[in-house]
């Protein structure tokens, strides 16, 4: 996985559609930077939002 990520490559690996990670960009939820007008997301920064997306999971279900 290279170390910036495309929407769609971001979509891919999380089995979801490129909207849903423009949408999640635009919202602020996942932080990316637009390059030439196309969203990019970095690896790390995808996996720590993965990592936090998991403990907001886990403290509802109790």
């Amino acid at each position: 996985m290279p170390d910036l990520l495309t929407a769609e490559q971001v979509g891919e690996y999380l089995g979801v559609s490129r909207s849903a990670v423009y949408s999640w960009c635009r919202a602020k939820k996942l932080h990316g930077i637009k390059l030439c007008g196309n969203w990019r997301i970095r690896k790390s920064t995808l996996l720590d939002w993965i990592a936090e997306q998991e403990k907001a999971n886990c403290s509802s279900q109790v």
